[in-house]
């Protein structure tokens, strides 16, 4: 087995905890500085709409030292469905996903 598929997330976490770590990137800004960028990297999501989220939040931080808003990374999706085939589908898929995001209740 290569490391890479080692690093994966699919294979020893379900999706809600995926989106766990996604989410503790825009909540806890301090982990998130300190070692989350680190640790939760775009390439460990076998899930296309999470890996897509998490290379923006990514992004966003490299260019503005900042974690992007809701709003932000809705945009963000429109932007990338825009023109594709089954961009309505497509963006309500990320819509929900952000959004579950954005609302979680772990504490």
């Amino acid at each position: 087995m290569s490391k890479e598929l080692d690093t994966k997330f699919d294979d020893k976490f379900d999706l809600e905890i995926q989106k766990k770590f996604v989410s503790l990137l825009i909540f806890d800004k301090t982990w998130a500085t300190m070692v989350g960028f680190d640790l939760i990297q775009p390439q460990y999501f076998e899930n296309n709409t999470l890996r897509n989220i998490c290379t923006w939040i990514h992004d966003y931080y490299k260019q503005y030292k900042g974690i992007p808003s809701e709003t932000i990374l809705l945009e963000q999706a429109k932007e990338f469905v825009n023109g594709t085939a089954n961009s309505v589908k497509a963006l309500l898929l990320y819509k929900d996903m952000i959004r579950d995001i954005f609302t979680r209740d772990d504490g």
